[in-house]
């Protein structure tokens, strides 16, 4: 099994903060309230099944693949907007050194209106190393839709720049929020990815090979992916 290390750095953080977990122990509650089934039980019609997301094993593995950092302190914003259209923030962190800053002047990526003009930089904790040819995937939660902060995603040869000083992981604020974001909210997640080679090739749409593929899962009215091509991924 391959293995993760989460430096801290500082010894303050080392001391204080919460490291990340696994992604597994940080699934939403809307998810985990989900009933397998629309209406709560399984109903065939036309040969298909009432299953909701939940029955989806790509949609699963996305959430619970790598390893999650969670607020270590609480996070406070409070938004105003000045009479002459101006927008002003007041953002708090309770203890030192906090969790994140605001960058000087307009953001540096073309926000829809749904975002405060506001660039926040987070300050992570703990930074990742990886084994020799591997990097990892910085991004928002996946599938996680009902989040007030959009993080900006990123690849990082973790293997070879591993540093102690804390970085900075752009994010954003939706404007229909105002308040606090608690400790132990997901922030951001980390997916370690093989740096590989690859080229693309376009291949001829072969009937015969696609039934072959497809057969085994339209023996089932629901979980024909999972009982047949399914691969437990496994995070601890």
């Amino acid at each position: 099994m391959k293995k993760i290390l989460f430096h801290p750095v500082t010894s303050d953080v080392a001391n204080n903060a919460v490291p990340p977990v696994p992604a597994k122990d940080t699934l939403s509650k809307w998810y985990k309230d989900l009933p397998q089934f629309y209406g709560g039980k399984p109903h065939i019609k036309d040969g298909m099944a009432n299953a909701t997301v939940k029955a989806c094993m790509p949609f699963y593995d996305a959430m619970v693949s790598g390893y999650v950092q969670t607020a270590w302190q609480d996070m406070s914003f409070e938004f105003k907007v000045e009479p002459n259209g101006d927008e002003t923030i007041i953002y708090n962190s309770p203890s030192q050194p906090p969790a994140f800053s605001v960058r000087d002047g307009e953001p540096a990526i073309k926000l829809s209106n749904a975002f405060y003009t506001f660039e926040f930089v987070l300050h992570p904790p703990f930074y990742p190393q990886v084994p020799k040819g591997w990097s990892i995937l910085l991004t928002q939660p996946l599938n996680s839709f009902n989040s007030p902060l959009q993080f900006t995603s990123g690849i990082m040869d973790s293997d070879q720049f591993t540093h102690s000083e804390s970085g900075n992981l752009p994010f954003y604020v939706r404007r229909d929020f105002n308040g606090i974001i608690p400790k132990g909210t997901p922030l951001f997640q980390m997916i370690p990815i093989k740096r590989e080679s690859w080229k693309h090739e376009l291949t001829e749409f072969d009937k015969d090979t696609q039934d072959k593929i497809m057969n085994p899962i339209r023996n089932h009215f629901w979980g024909g992916y999972r009982h047949n091509y399914w691969s437990k991924k496994t995070f601890k």
